[in-house]
């Protein structure tokens, strides 16, 4: 038992190690590929002032990050199977349904690779946590948004596809006015997600409340990242913040557990 819960700690410390390497890696490149990334057309009709903001050029993440990816998910998926064999169990199941969780074949005995089978075994309190930290527990007005939900997708995806096509990607954070003085303000961004060469990333307009300066300027904010492709349990979705979802609910199940194997102590 002990040897696989100690798997179990390596692999979440594994995980973390990797996770907070990728974090740094992708400020430290992207920090660099900002310059030159994005560019302006101002307009100025009157006191009428369009600003519209758009992609120069994409620049290409670093091919090691897939593989980053792949290993953060892996040992966070093994943190959990190893945490419930280490507790008597045969794997850690997930579930987005009672009924799917508790399915039996036709001689009422639990069905192969539901919750009842994956915790034979078990103690009742550490059988009854695991229940509890089901995405229909945690979530259940919308089950499927549970990060444990879409951990295990990346699981099934990964094992029929290249799920970590991922590309650089803009938050649009604000805008800073650096000349002027405006009101009737619109400032309308693109959603965070990849980019495009030649796409428009974000729009301001408005009026000018005294006559122009010799210089009229508004200065965007804005912050490159990496973004998952078009394919994919998280198309579309920025890599960071999935990954750290994902890390901190692994992390609350892993607490959870151990609490309820004290109380069998």
């Amino acid at each position: 038992m002990q040897t696989t819960l100690d798997d179990s700690v390596l692999r979440f410390e594994r995980a973390k190690r990797r996770l907070d390497a990728l974090d740094a890696d992708v400020g430290a490149f992207l920090s660099e590929a900002q310059e030159h990334l994005l560019t302006v057309k101002a307009d100025l009709q009157g006191d009428s002032y369009d600003a519209r903001w758009f992609c120069e050029r994409v620049p290409d993440p670093n091919v090691w990050w897939p593989l980053d990816i792949s290993e953060v998910l892996f040992h966070l998926r093994s943190c959990l199977d190893f945490m419930a064999s280490g507790f008597g169990g045969k794997g850690f199941p997930i579930f987005k349904t009672c009924k799917r969780y508790h399915a039996k074949l036709a001689n009422g005995t639990p069905r192969p690779q539901t919750g009842g089978y994956l915790t034979q075994g078990m103690h009742r309190l550490l059988a009854e946590a695991v229940e509890a930290e089901q995405p229909y527990n945690v979530y259940p007005e919308e089950p499927h948004r549970d990060p444990l939900v879409l951990l295990d997708r990346f699981r099934n995806w990964d094992a029929h596809a290249d799920f970590h096509a991922i590309r650089a990607a803009l938050i649009v954070n604000a805008y800073d006015i650096i000349q002027g003085e405006f009101t009737g303000v619109k400032f309308r961004t693109m959603k965070p997600g990849p980019l495009n060469e030649g796409m428009q990333v974000a729009r301001f307009t408005g009026k000018l409340v005294r006559p122009a300066p010799p210089e009229v300027t508004v200065r965007l904010k804005s912050t490159l990242t990496i973004a998952f492709a078009d394919r994919g349990p998280a198309r579309g979705e920025l890599v960071s913040p999935i990954l750290t979802d994902i890390y901190n609910r692994v992390s609350g199940v892993g607490e959870r557990l151990r609490d309820a194997w004290r109380q069998t102590l």
